[in-house]
């Protein structure tokens, strides 16, 4: 398939030479909407007193299914609204969740996914 592009492409350029026209070739693969997307936090509530809400909102590729785990001394939090979202068409994405009042004091991984992109932040329990 490449040596057939190849030829393919030797004659669009020699035919272009040949009568003065202009062909403009693109590989197959290129793609002007590609975009490389960072992942951040740009604002949250991490540290909370137990039974308070912690809350998370970071930003990175538009429209792209964000994931975000908890994890505490007893294992990985099942708290509402800590489900999987999709970002908004500028990239943002919030998470909001009640801390259980029996969590021991202490600070939490928190892990986030969005876009291929990964971070870990830190939750502190008082």
């Amino acid at each position: 398939m490449k040596k057939v592009l190849s030829i393919f492409t030797a004659f669009l350029l020699s035919f272009g030479i040949l009568t003065g026209t202009t062909v403009v070739t693109e590989p197959l693969h290129a793609s002007a909407a590609t975009k490389h997307y960072s992942l951040k936090v740009t604002s949250s509530t991490l540290n909370v007193r137990h039974g308070q809400y912690a809350s998370v909102t970071v930003k990175g590729a538009p429209k792209s299914k964000g994931q975000i785990s908890v994890y505490y001394k007893s294992g990985r939090s099942k708290a509402a609204g800590l489900q999987a979202k999709k970002s908004t068409s500028k990239g943002y994405i919030t998470w909001k969740w009640k801390v259980g009042t029996r969590t021991t004091p202490g600070t939490y991984n928190v892990y986030i996914s969005l876009g291929g992109k990964k971070i870990t932040a830190h939750l502190h329990v008082r």
